[in-house]
């Protein structure tokens, strides 16, 4: 049975994990439809396509057998279209998994779907996201040299394969998703959205102001050695559930400096003004329709993180004893366990 696979591969932080978790609330609904959308993998998302663990790729004899599982189940469902849904498809997938999807894929009808995001706004989304789970304390110049494929190289792989005309693109940016993500998103899978579908709200929420202070004094608390790794985490933990009331100040803004923004917008400049022309049919090169200029006076991105109040501070202070006395109370119930395994022996 020949099917329409559309593949949403990304780009990281552009809504993906709203998108499948709306997808997956309505998987039942999808499927009465004829839309086919297979149930989230361990990663909540269909990652298990391309990587063993978040730092692991799966190698390509495994990605076979992955996709090919999906197919299959594709195939049993008897749905016209079938979604998949990985950011890390954008981020992981070399030439060689593409074209190996490609030949998985034969005989089917594929769009490819790709979100892509201005380039300082998603290095400093994706360091926030990754000083709220811990996964580096380093300095924003640091995660920089890890930066994600550079856009047109990342869609030009899937081109290649699937062809420019199964492509589409679209900036991630107010001017481009009204007037909502979840309704663009319809669009491009040629669905039309109706009001039985039920709305999810997102739970990947970026921590700002005196909270994601917190969270960057702490990363620089372990990268001086100052905090065990153990401790690093469970403390940052508690920073990440404390009550609103304890991090009261929620100020947005860059965490960025306007001379480190300026580097990153104009890094992929000539990226976005050949996205535009190829993929968007914009003459004038233009991408991204928000203005680009950086004015600290008035551009609303910038102000960096703001210092912790003195009543944020005695908050911090209060998880960090809190976190100290659970270890003992903790060490305490195992010591007193085990003396009464030994008084009863």
């Amino acid at each position: 049975m020949q099917q329409h696979f559309f593949l949403h591969i990304g780009q990281h932080k552009t809504g993906t994990s709203s998108i499948q978790a709306f997808m997956d609330a309505n998987r039942e609904k999808l499927a009465n439809n004829g839309i086919f959308f297979p149930a989230l993998g361990r990663f909540g998302s269909h990652h298990d396509l391309i990587i063993a663990d978040p730092t692991t790729r799966l190698p390509e004899d495994a990605q076979r057998e992955a996709w090919q599982r999906y197919i299959n189940e594709a195939q049993a469902s008897g749905c016209k279209k079938v979604v998949i849904s990985s950011e890390d498809l954008a981020f992981r997938a070399t030439q060689e998994d593409v074209r190996q999807i490609g030949e998985l894929l034969n005989g089917h009808t594929v769009t490819v779907l790709i979100f892509i995001r201005r380039n300082d706004l998603l290095m400093q989304s994706w360091y926030i996201q990754k000083l709220k789970w811990g996964a580096f304390t380093g300095t924003p110049e640091e995660l920089i040299q890890q930066s994600p494929m550079p856009p047109l190289e990342m869609v030009n792989r899937w081109a290649e394969v699937f062809g420019e005309e199964n492509i589409r693109v679209v900036p991630f940016e107010r001017a481009s998703i009204t007037p909502s993500l979840n309704h663009v998103f319809w669009d491009l899978i040629e669905e039309e959205m109706d009001e039985s579908y039920v709305s999810v709200d997102s739970k990947d929420v970026s921590p700002s102001g005196e909270r994601l202070a917190a969270m960057a004094l702490l990363a620089k608390m372990r990268s001086s050695g100052m905090l065990e790794d153990s401790v690093f985490h469970s403390i940052l933990s508690l920073v990440r559930n404390a009550p609103s009331d304890m991090f009261p100040v929620r100020k947005k803004g860059s965490i960025f400096s306007p001379e480190l923004q300026r580097k990153l917008m104009k890094a992929y400049e000539e990226d976005y003004r050949e996205l535009a022309i190829r993929y968007l049919g914009r003459e004038d090169g233009v991408f991204f329709q928000e203005p680009w200029v950086v004015d600290e006076e008035v551009n609303p991105l910038l102000g960096g993180i703001p210092s912790l109040s003195p009543d944020s501070v005695a908050s911090l202070l209060m998880l960090m004893q809190r976190d100290h006395q659970r270890k003992v109370d903790r060490l305490k119930r195992k010591t007193l366990s085990g003396r009464l395994k030994r008084l009863f022996k």
